[in-house]
């Protein structure tokens, strides 16, 4: 809705596609949403005058109308992994929307070599396109071979006009060892523990208000390298839902510089944040973008203003 300026507002009841990446081909979509009911006149004509009456074969238009049909398709980044032993790579997974659907989006992914692991299901929030997520070796984990490479399976799934569409994404291609990681991180709670939720048996889970600022920390492990680690500026909460983000970062960004292994950071979740779990990670921009266990953080309802003292 418009911000009140003291001009005149008028309700436009359709939309279109005006699309530079031409996902429909040649054709123009526009899609109508009927203020009322009542019967409509659908007409198509050159707004150049071009194919007028006098000339009526220089054009010739076909006209389809029906109900939206809305869908979506997913794409994975980061196929045929290479991941060192007890560490992590990120996978990318992209959501395009067709015609209206904005709704989550699930990612399962099942039979996982064995050694290796991924934090599932996977969830492309609602007006979102992306979820990052990690795979992990296991220190003691083996290259896996082509027929346990093949049995990954992986799915897309959203609910869409009440129907559950589920789309098969296949596998992750061949997935590898790479060498040992010149350096691990890992997210720790602060050390007042104030925002952590025990749940035994489960990852580490911390929790946070909306509008509220929480302090965590970072810890790196150094096996082979002795320089900075940076670990991003405005991305570096890898998958963090909307209005959540790593606050405070400077002109730097994330950072571990040289001669130290852990820092604290922060944690912002802005009032537009909704209540929900869902898992994050850190990425170090080093040694091929090692990425550290996920943990889950909670935005709990309410504001830090309104919570007992």
């Amino acid at each position: 809705k418009p911000s009140p300026n003291g001009l005149p507002v008028f309700r436009l009841n359709y939309e279109n596609d005006d699309d530079p990446s031409r996902r429909n081909g040649a054709d123009s979509l526009l899609v109508f949403t009927a203020p009322t009911d009542a019967d409509y006149v659908v007409k198509v004509s050159d707004v150049r005058d071009f194919g007028a009456i006098n000339a009526s074969d220089d054009y010739h238009y076909t006209l389809s109308i029906r109900s939206p049909k809305p869908s979506f398709t997913v794409t994975i980044g980061g196929m045929a992994p290479k991941v060192s032993p007890g560490s992590g790579r990120e996978m990318r997974f992209s959501a395009e929307r067709f015609e209206g659907f904005d709704g989550p989006i699930r990612i399962d992914v099942e039979n996982l070599p064995a050694g290796f692991a991924m934090h599932s299901p996977i969830e492309i929030e609602a007006g979102q396109t992306e979820a990052v997520a990690v795979i992990s070796a296991a220190l003691e984990a083996v290259a896996p071979d082509e027929m346990a490479d093949k049995a990954v399976k992986i799915t897309a799934s959203a609910l869409i006009h009440g129907l559950n569409r589920t789309h098969e994404l296949g596998g992750l291609g061949d997935i590898d060892l790479a060498g040992p990681p010149k350096v691990t991180v890992e997210i720790l709670p602060a050390n007042d523990r104030s925002s952590v939720i025990e749940q035994p048996g489960k990852p580490l889970t911390i929790s946070i208000h909306p509008g509220q600022t929480i302090t965590a920390k970072v810890r790196a492990v150094r096996h082979d390298f002795a320089g900075r680690i940076e670990l991003g500026g405005d991305d570096s909460g890898r998958n963090l839902s909307h209005g959540l983000f790593v606050d405070n970062i400077g002109l730097n960004g994330l950072l571990i510089v040289e001669g130290q292994t852990e820092r604290d950071f922060f944690l912002t979740a802005s009032p537009v944040a909704k209540p929900g779990t869902r898992m994050f990670h850190l990425r170090a921009k080093v040694d091929g973008d090692q990425a550290s266990p996920p943990i889950a953080i909670q935005v709990l309802p309410g504001s830090p203003q309104s919570l007992p003292r």
